[in-house]
């Protein structure tokens, strides 16, 4: 996720990127829908910190398609402790609201 123009603080860098980052995966989600005939897109959103020699949080952001019988992206989500991952899917866009 792009993160160049973001402030320096770390609470308001953390706020900005998780926005940021939700958005962009919930309209991810949202158009997967119209080329898939079952909503199986699932986003992760991991934030760390960077590996610079001042390192800031950062964002990234992966898109899969979870299907039936096959391994998930991320098996134990709650074991991962190095860095915060949120899962979205299609059953968690109404939690979301756009502001228009």
């Amino acid at each position: 996720m792009m993160d160049h123009d973001l402030p320096n603080d770390a609470r308001e860098r953390l706020a900005t990127l998780l926005r940021r980052s939700v958005a962009y995966a919930c309209a991810g989600i949202r158009s997967s829908l119209e080329v898939a005939a079952e909503p199986t897109v699932r986003a992760y959103i991991s934030v760390s910190e960077s590996a610079e020699e001042h390192p800031q949080l950062t964002a990234h952001m992966t898109f899969c398609t979870h299907r039936t019988n096959s391994i998930p992206y991320i098996e134990d989500i709650e074991s991962l402790t190095q860095e915060g991952i949120l899962e979205l899917g299609h059953d968690d866009l109404s939690q979301f609201t756009l502001n228009k």
